[in-house]
């Protein structure tokens, strides 16, 4: 998560939606008490203190809007611009996958994924793992404890460069955007036709929130739906600032039609 005070935004990173390359583009922007001395002794002495001086919100890469709300108070929350970058799931869960794989050396992935590397499961066979325990949808990190959305703004990776450039001139911001972290990643079987319809009854709420359909971006992004509030459940079970978007959740699949 990157917050800048100067420029009055908040943009939370949703894992595996180019968020290291926008980043990078933001980092001359975030507030200088993330990296003051002051704020890294404090550190020191109180790691689990969530007073807003003490709080490396870049240290805390995936914290969602509801943390942020949490730790900055109200009144800069209200004011900040808020903003993410979605990503279509069916791309969105191969690239988790990929990284799952990637990390395989993680004592906290294997805890989490240790299924997967000791089956050494295809993508359509973690997908299937998805049903009973899925990772979290994306939206989890854009709402409140009611599941009321919180982001002003959300660019979609597919329309990155036209989607972007209207919420920086928004900040003030004049930035080029990187192209970082691409992976090294083996060529991805297809999905299956079962894999994508577990993946759009698992993430319906993700696409009708980013106005996504079967291929691609399909309408506009959406402020509100009703698929939200399960999430606002589970944020507030797990508390914003405990929140792991890596971290399965015991919610059911939404039907669909």
């Amino acid at each position: 998560m990157i917050v800048s005070d100067e420029r009055n935004f908040i943009y939370t990173r949703i894992p595996k939606t180019a968020s290291t390359s926008v980043s990078a583009a933001l980092e001359p922007y975030r507030r200088k008490a993330d990296a003051a001395l002051m704020g890294r002794i404090g550190r020191r002495i109180l790691p689990k203190s969530a007073h807003p001086a003490l709080v490396n919100f870049r240290a805390h890469s995936h914290w969602g809007l509801q943390a942020a709300r949490e730790v900055m108070g109200e009144e800069f929350f209200t004011r900040a611009t808020k903003f993410t970058v979605a990503r279509h799931p069916f791309a969105w869960i191969n690239s988790l996958y990929n990284h799952v794989l990637r990390m395989e050396g993680d004592p906290d992935f294997n805890r989490v994924f240790g299924n997967v590397y000791s089956g050494a499961l295809s993508l359509n066979a973690f997908i299937e793992t998805l049903e009973d325990r899925p990772i979290p949808p994306q939206v989890t990190l854009l709402v409140d404890y009611d599941g009321n959305m919180l982001a002003d703004h959300i660019a979609r990776v597919e329309l990155l460069e036209e989607e972007i450039r209207p919420i920086f001139k928004t900040c003030g911001i004049e930035a080029a955007i990187p192209s970082l972290n691409r992976g090294t990643y083996r060529e991805a079987e297809s999905l299956s036709a079962r894999s994508q319809a577990l993946i759009r009854n698992i993430y319906a709420v993700d696409f009708e929130i980013f106005g996504y359909d079967e291929q691609g971006p399909a309408g506009p992004v959406k402020q509100s739906s009703d698929l939200t509030a399960p999430l606002g459940h589970h944020l507030r079970l797990v508390s914003a600032q405990g929140f792991s978007p890596w971290e399965p959740i015991g919610l059911q699949p939404v039907a669909t039609d």
